[in-house]
């Protein structure tokens, strides 16, 4: 596939909930690229399920909105500073909570668009 992940955004609904979506950038045939928005979630604070301390992450929960393998897809979230989080994130199919992999979520927000 020609697509490749730029990011995520997130809208919040309530002081600990919200939602979001993944952005993805597709190269076209003519050279072109558009942007994807979805891979939608649902978003709140509370305590890990892959760090040992329990404090609270920023959790992402694809199953709401996806099927397949990205159904059981959850993320974690921690703001190191204003441009930088550390994340990790698991699916069932990898071993859930005991295999996440890392990422890192880096930048200023973008203002918000919506899901596709």
């Amino acid at each position: 596939m020609k697509t490749h992940w730029q990011g995520k955004a997130f809208m919040p609904q309530s002081e600990n909930s919200g939602h979001g979506y993944n952005i993805f950038t597709q190269k076209k045939s003519n050279g072109n690229e558009s942007t994807l928005r979805t891979r939608k979630m649902k978003t709140w604070v509370g305590p890990t399920t892959i760090g040992k301390n329990n404090n609270d992450s920023f959790h992402l929960d694809y199953s709401p909105f996806n099927s397949g393998v990205v159904h059981s897809m959850h993320d974690e979230i921690r703001q190191v500073n204003q441009d930088l989080y550390i994340c990790a994130g698991y699916m069932a199919l990898g071993g859930g909570p005991i295999n996440p992999g890392p990422f890192v979520l880096i930048g200023p927000p973008s203002p918000w668009v919506g899901a596709d």
